[in-house]
């Protein structure tokens, strides 16, 4: 059996999606890798030189390291640090990994992390994104994480579910990346309260408070339609999720 690649790159606005392929990575490369230690820091609170260190000796009798690193960005700010963080890659010893985690708000990547996640891939590693789910694909995405909980939803309640965390608003400013974290989290609690029951849209508007994100497309598309009770809901949603935002 070949084993797992020892680099992955996985990245997107969707924050629970992207956290579960790294674990899924780890699960992987530990099962031919007794003994295997997970090293977890934030790009902003390493080095390569200290990531280096942790990979770039072999393991003899397991024991190695599997090195996940959020927002390498500041890793690679400079041409310099982007070549020097590839060259890593290629020099990480047999029994150690590394997976980078990078989450987007949907805008344009740096080119010095695309960089990154393609080298990964052309040294026979994982490079993925994982988008967020919308609108009724984000209410099937709910149904599935609800079976493997073995919660059961009735009719609608997975489509509330969505509505709540403000998966049908549909305009590309707004920030989904804790959406899936947030459904996660919602359908632990409704099976707290209805364990071994069915989840009714009664249940979910009972327990479920609505996150619904701010856009501030929508807000000036209400104000250049003169709808003024939209555009006045819409600016207290943009008080409530980026009010720097509004005052500036």
């Amino acid at each position: 059996m070949t084993p797992p690649a020892p680099l992955s790159y996985f990245y997107g606005d969707d924050a629970y999606g992207v956290e579960e392929e790294a674990s899924r990575a780890f699960a992987a490369f530990a099962a031919s890798a007794p003994g295997l230690e997970r090293w977890r820091v934030s790009g902003d609170a390493t080095t390569i030189a200290r990531i280096a260190e942790r990979v770039g000796t072999a393991s003899m009798f397991g024991g190695g390291t599997f090195v996940v690193v959020v927002d390498p960005a500041p890793l690679a700010r400079t041409k310099d640090d982007r070549d020097a963080l590839i060259s890593l890659l290629a020099n990480v010893a047999p029994g150690n990994a590394i997976a980078f985690l990078e989450t987007t708000d949907g805008s344009r990547r740096p080119a010095a992390l695309d960089a990154v996640a393609k080298a990964v891939a052309v040294l026979g590693g994982a490079a993925r994104e994982r988008k967020a789910p919308k609108q009724g694909e984000l209410a099937s995405w709910i149904e599935r994480q609800a079976t493997e909980r073995g919660v059961t939803l009735g009719a609608g309640a997975a489509g509330e579910i969505a509505r709540r965390v403000g998966g049908f608003v549909r305009e590309g400013d707004v920030d989904r990346r804790r959406q899936g974290q947030l459904a996660v989290g919602e359908l632990d609690k409704l099976a707290l309260y209805r364990p071994a029951a069915v989840v009714s849209v009664d249940d979910v508007r009972a327990l479920v408070p609505e996150v619904v994100p701010g856009s501030t497309w929508a807000f000036l598309d209400a104000v250049a339609g003169r709808r003024v009770g939209l555009a006045l809901e819409l600016l207290e949603r943009l008080f409530d999720t980026t009010p720097d935002l509004v005052v500036m």
